[in-house]
């Protein structure tokens, strides 16, 4: 089975998690893990104890070269990594979970992620067009 696991430091996993459900509804194969300030390395990665060696995951990290990207690359799973990760993306990629490879839900995480970063000053929408938000 397929996993995302949202990672990063404060509230980083838990907040887009709850963003991302907010627009999906419940994902029951998207687990967040944040690090609070207080929480030292080692207890950070107790956290991902229970993980199954027989599924595979994909970490959504915050930023290359904190910690919670140092515990995930550590771990002795089927993983793939991404950096930086957005909503965009998590939100693209979790509609695919069951339909993809490991390798292939990384690919359109990283993708989906691009695209959906815009400058809005790129976008040839007149503001008065613009009426509704999600």
């Amino acid at each position: 089975m397929n996993y995302i696991v949202i990672t990063g430091h404060g509230n980083y996993a838990t907040g887009m998690k709850s963003a991302l459900e907010l627009i999906a509804g419940p994902k029951d194969n998207v687990l967040a893990f944040d690090f609070p300030k207080e929480e030292s390395e080692e207890q950070f990665s107790l956290k991902f104890k229970d993980l199954d060696k027989k599924n595979n995951y994909l970490f959504a990290c915050d930023l290359m070269g904190g910690t919670p990207y140092k515990v995930a690359s550590r771990l002795d799973l089927n993983k793939e990594i991404l950096i930086g990760t957005n909503l965009g993306g998590l939100l693209d990629t979790v509609f695919k979970i069951d339909k993809l490879s490991l390798n292939e839900l990384a690919s359109n995480l990283k993708e989906a992620s691009l695209k959906s970063l815009v400058n809005i000053k790129d976008l040839e929408i007149k503001e008065k067009e613009v009426t509704d938000g999600i």
